[in-house]
């Protein structure tokens, strides 16, 4: 356990290089759509931005209370979404290193955060069984999904973007492990997958 992040070649099938800056476990990395930067995030309650042509840290992101367990970058690049074991998101913008806007409103960790295709909007998965979406430009609720039982760890949006997935774990077979499709125009589950 080094707690550094290390950078592939896929095709020589070789490392590039190893980033190292993060005190304790890593949760999760992304790359930024245009390719420049990688973000990274973890237990120690910070976020790193690396610029990847340096293979060096970039920026320094500070505001969580608790680890941070996910990070997702926005189509356009310029704005990175954290999520975190406070039970708060933060919108950070990118070019304005240590500024965020917070996002409030679960009441348990969020576990993983994903930009719509079109970059409008932002759901997060929480361990209080919920989804959210929320609105970029107002940082507003635009609407919350309840029906699952137990905590939600995973979300995805269509391409189109018009349906949202979503994933919950049924710990101990206590409940069933179920993927949730939800139709955004409606804010309705549209079906349950289980199995």
């Amino acid at each position: 356990w080094d707690n550094s992040v290390t950078l592939w070649d896929i095709a020589a099938r070789q490392e590039i290089a190893i980033l190292r800056g993060h005190t304790s476990t890593l949760h999760g990395v992304t790359f930024a759509p245009d390719g420049k930067l990688l973000a990274s995030c973890s237990q120690d309650v910070t976020t790193l931005i690396w610029d990847l042509d340096l293979h060096q840290k970039n920026a320094t992101l500070l505001g969580h209370t608790k680890s941070v367990l996910c990070v997702a970058f926005s189509p356009d690049s310029r704005t990175l979404a954290t999520g975190s074991d406070d039970a708060s998101v933060r919108l950070w913008h990118v070019q304005r290193r240590g500024e965020s806007d917070i996002l409030r409103g679960h009441t348990g960790l969020v576990a993983q955060a994903k930009f719509s295709p079109d970059g409008r909007t932002l759901a997060t998965a929480s361990f209080d069984h919920t989804v959210k979406i929320w609105e970029i430009t107002t940082q507003r609720e635009i609407t919350t999904f309840e029906g699952h039982t137990r905590p939600v760890f995973s979300v995805a949006f269509s391409p189109e973007p018009r349906i949202l997935a979503s994933g919950s774990d049924g710990w101990g077979n206590e409940a069933p492990t179920e993927i949730k499709i939800w139709d955004l125009d409606s804010q309705r589950e549209i079906a349950t997958l289980a199995g």
